[in-house]
């Protein structure tokens, strides 16, 4: 008779195995796939791409909640940008800004950069004005600085840049993007002296460069890429990357100002220096180098105010009006480009914040910046 084979299983060995296995395959993704990005199918996005991901609401109601990334290679990949060279008959301008330039409850058709593509603007040359969508949602000028240091890689004509006081305070440096990219951060910091006090961005320790190539390392970029990969789809199977309708959200400015003097609860006489910080202005001009920047303080809603100490629920008068003389003064000295559009839009003309658009308020900001495109491209010839 044919005695059993007996075998043992020895616990040990296949623990070795698997970690050898688990090292080979790192090392593997870390020279095969050098860049998570790359595995983006969608590179035709207008805008930077919202991920949408299952999510209960307060009533325990199954949906969806959207976010966009903050890494800001799969933003810059999944955009229309970086799908394809500049032609040599194209006038690239580049828009960044906050979630009022994304274009927060407008379809991408109703959008700032939409509305000036559709007037088929050419330049004096003859070249054809082309504009970008690059801004993300959230109000934050060190925000914009560092998404404009990365789109100097892809050869700007002119950037446009709308702002609001909000995005030059301190408590906008304190925001998810920064706090993911602090290397990107602390290079601003090094070579443009950008006055940041975010000490979690300052401090942060940078792992490894080969560690940050592993499978282990791009875990969650890995996982971004496919959530995006995965949204595209689903926006592109609606037709557009926003469900909501701003029909129903025009009620901000009929709602009244208050009458309180406070902003970000300092109260006045108060310096300018107390509650922002416009050194960002020069510092953007510099990242920019021989590209023209064209500053432009955004339009606001001016609320109801019994005594008209405010102009709407973020902004005092007495605050507002310091800025807004503050920048005059910058623009003047630096002989910067800058329109200040702060009323250029009726109450109307907005929808759930004292910031964000109608797409009729959309096309009368850019039948304005365009007229400015025109001749800021005619003196670069």
């Amino acid at each position: 008779m044919h005695q059993p084979v007996s075998s043992t299983v020895r616990p040990q060995w296949v623990l070795i195995k698997a970690l050898l296995l688990f090292a080979a395959a790192n090392l593997l993704f870390a020279f095969l796939v050098p860049d998570p990005a790359e595995l983006l199918i969608f590179r035709q996005a207008r805008r930077f791409p919202p991920i949408w991901q299952p999510a209960l609401s307060g009533q325990g109601r199954l949906g969806f909640q959207r976010f966009l990334t903050a890494d800001i290679d799969l933003l810059f990949k999944s955009h229309v940008i970086s799908s394809r060279p500049k032609a040599q008959d194209e006038y690239r301008v580049v828009l960044i800004g906050d979630s009022s330039t994304w274009g927060v409850i407008l379809k991408p058709e109703d959008t700032l950069e939409a509305r000036i593509n559709a007037l088929h603007l050419r330049t004096c040359t003859g070249q054809r004005v082309v504009v970008y969508n690059l801004g993300y949602p959230f109000t934050s000028g060190v925000k914009d600085l560092l998404l404009m240091a990365e789109v100097m890689k892809y050869e700007p004509d002119l950037i446009v840049w709308p702002f609001t006081l909000l995005g030059f305070t301190a408590e906008r440096q304190e925001i998810d993007i920064i706090n993911r990219n602090p290397a990107r951060a602390r290079a601003l910091v090094e070579k443009y002296h950008l006055p940041l006090s975010n000490a979690k961005v300052l401090s942060a320790d940078t792992p490894p460069a080969f560690w940050q190539r592993t499978l282990l390392g791009q875990r969650q970029k890995l996982s971004l890429a496919a959530k995006l990969n995965l949204s595209r789809i689903a926006s592109l199977a609606l037709g557009t990357d926003e469900i909501r309708d701003y029909a129903d959200r025009r009620k901000i400015c009929l709602q009244k100002a208050g009458e309180g003097l406070q902003f970000l609860e300092i109260s006045p006489p108060a310096e300018l220096s107390q509650y922002a910080n416009l050194d960002y202005l020069q510092i953007a001009q510099e990242i920019a180098g021989e590209t023209p920047v064209l500053y432009v303080n955004q339009p606001i809603c001016v609320q109801p105010s019994a005594t008209g100490a405010r102009y709407n629920l973020h902004y005092p008068r007495w605050a507002y009006d310091q800025y807004r003389a503050a920048l005059n003064a910058q623009a003047s000295e630096h002989h910067f480009y800058y329109l200040d559009l702060w009323n250029l839009l009726p109450p109307t003309e907005f929808t759930n914040t004292v910031f964000h658009r109608t797409p009729a308020g959309e096309q009368m900001m850019a039948e304005t910046l365009a007229e400015h495109i025109l001749i800021i491209s005619c003196r670069q010839r």
